[in-house]
C-alpha cells in the first residue's frame, strides 16, 4: 500500500475512534474573575467546545453625531443578552465612545474578567490634528480565558466612505490562552470592521469606488494575518486561526436587474478571503471526510463557519425588516470565518441578537442594532 494513502487510512481511524468514544461537546468551566482554573468536576477526556459571538451595536453616539438611535436605552440590553447566551468570547464593533468600551467591560466583568479595545498608536500628528480616524476602530474583545499575547491594533491605511473618516477602522489582533483547557495551546482571532459600501435605492446599485477601496482593506488584513497562517502551516493543529466581525461584504452578487442575489456567484471581496487564506495542511483528509459523510460543504481547510453548517442559507445579519435599517436588501454582512482541522471545527452557527421588540419606543417595537450577530460554536480536541 502507498505510504500517502497508510497515513491517511490511520487519520481516519484516529479520527473515528475519537467519535465512537464519547465525542460530545462539554461546556466550558464556570470562571471567576480572578482564575480560568477549570473545576475537575467539568473535565472530560474527550473534546470541549467553545462559542464565540460577533455583533455590530450600531453604537455611533457621539456629542451631536447619534446615528445609533436610542443608545443609551440599547447598551444595558445588548449586554444582558450577552449575559444569557454566554459564549466563551465575544467580539463587537461600534462601540465607538471610551466610556461605551468601558461600561461594557465593567457590565460583564464578572462573566469576561479578560478585555481589550481597539486603541491605535500609529496615528500620525497630521491625523490627530484633522481628527481623521480619532474613534479609533470601535473595537471591543471580551473572554472568559486571558490573552496569550498583549491585543494589539492594527489600522486601515484608507477609509471607504467619507462620513467614515473619523471612524479610524481596522483590526483589533488577539491570541487566547487555552491551556487551561488540556487542549488547543492557543487561538488567534483577527476581530475587524471593513468600511461600509454606499448603496443607491433608486439605481439598486452598490457604490463601485466604495468596493475597491473595500478590497484594499482586504487586502492589508490577508497581509497581516499572513505569519498566522504559516504558523499553523508549520505548527500544525494546536493554533486554530479565526477571522470575525462586520466584514460589510456579502456572500453573493446583486442582481439590480432582477433584484435579488444571484447566489450562484460570490462577491469580489467573499473570494479574497476564500482563496487568499486557504491552506493544504490535512485538506485532502478533510474535503474527502466531510464529502463522505455528507456534512457542510465541500471547501473545507478555511471556512465561513455559518456556511460550512447551513450552505443554503443566506443568514442575514442586516435584515431589511429591521427598523433600524434603511432600504438596503437584506444581507449578510457579519461572519466567523476560521481554519478547520480534526482538532478544531464548528458544530453550529446562528443568528443571534435577532430580536425585535427588545423594547418599545412610541409604541413600536425596537431591535438591539441594526445588525444581528452571528454565534459559533467550535468543538475541540
Amino acid at each position: 500500500m502507498k505510504p500517502r494513502l497508510t497515513c491517511r487510512l490511520n487519520i481516519y481511524l484516529i479520527f473515528f475512534s475519537f467519535i465512537f468514544m464519547g465525542m460530545v461537546p462539554v461546556s466550558f468551566a464556570k470562571m471567576s474573575q480572578d482564575s480560568v482554573t477549570m473545576s475537575p468536576q467539568n473535565t472530560k477526556l474527550f473534546g470541549r467546545s467553545l462559542k464565540i459571538l460577533t455583533f455590530n451595536t450600531f453604537g455611533l453616539w457621539v456629542g451631536p453625531i447619534r446615528v445609533g438611535k436610542e443608545w443609551p436605552k440599547r447598551m444595558p440590553l445588548i449586554a444582558e443578552h450577552i449575559r444569557k447566551l454566554s459564549p466563551d468570547i465575544v467580539l463587537l464593533q461600534e462601540v465607538w465612545r471610551k466610556k461605551d468600551q468601558r461600561y461594557f467591560k465593567q457590565a460583564l466583568k464578572d462573566l469576561y474578567p479578560y478585555s481589550a479595545s481597539s486603541q491605535n498608536p500609529d496615528r500620525t500628528a497630521w491625523q490627530r490634528l484633522t481628527l481623521e480616524g480619532f474613534l479609533e476602530g470601535g473595537l471591543v474583545a471580551l473572554s472568559k480565558y486571558p490573552f496569550l499575547k498583549l491585543p494589539h491594533f492594527q489600522g486601515f491605511a484608507a477609509y471607504t466612505a467619507g462620513e467614515e473618516y473619523f471612524a479610524g477602522k481596522g483590526v483589533q489582533f488577539l491570541e487566547i490562552d487555552l491551556r487551561a483547557t488540556g487542549l488547543t495551546r492557543s487561538l488567534k482571532i483577527a476581530n475587524t470592521h471593513l468600511g461600509a459600501i454606499g448603496f443607491d435605492p433608486k439605481k439598486q446599485q452598490f457604490n463601485q469606488d466604495h468596493e475597491n477601496r473595500q478590497l484594499h482593506q482586504f487586502k492589508e488584513i490577508l497581509k497581516w494575518m499572513g505569519p498566522w497562517v504559516d504558523n499553523f502551516n508549520q505548527r500544525g493543529l494546536n493554533h486554530p486561526v479565526v477571522l470575525a466581525g462586520d466584514l460589510n461584504c456579502t456572500p453573493h452578487t446583486w442582481d439590480s436587474i432582477l433584484l435579488r442575489y444571484n447566489t450562484s456567484q460570490a462577491k469580489e471581496c467573499y473570494q479574497l478571503v476564500e482563496e487568499e487564506l486557504e491552506w493544504d495542511f490535512f485538506g485532502d483528509f478533510l474535503r474527502d471526510l466531510w464529502r463522505s459523510l455528507g456534512l457542510g460543504a465541500n471547501e473545507l481547510t478555511w471556512q465561513d463557519t455559518y456556511r460550512f453548517i447551513r450552505p443554503n442559507h443566506l443568514g442575514s445579519t442586516s435584515d431589511r425588516a429591521n427598523p433600524y435599517n434603511g432600504k438596503e436588501p437584506s444581507m449578510r454582512l457579519d461572519y466567523i470565518w476560521s481554519t478547520i482541522s480534526p482538532t478544531f471545527f464548528p458544530v453550529s452557527s446562528t443568528i443571534v441578537l435577532d430580536q425585535f421588540g427588545a423594547y418599545v419606543e412610541k409604541s413600536k417595537p425596537k431591535a438591539l442594532s441594526d445588525h444581528y450577530g452571528v454565534l459559533t460554536e467550535f468543538f475541540m480536541f
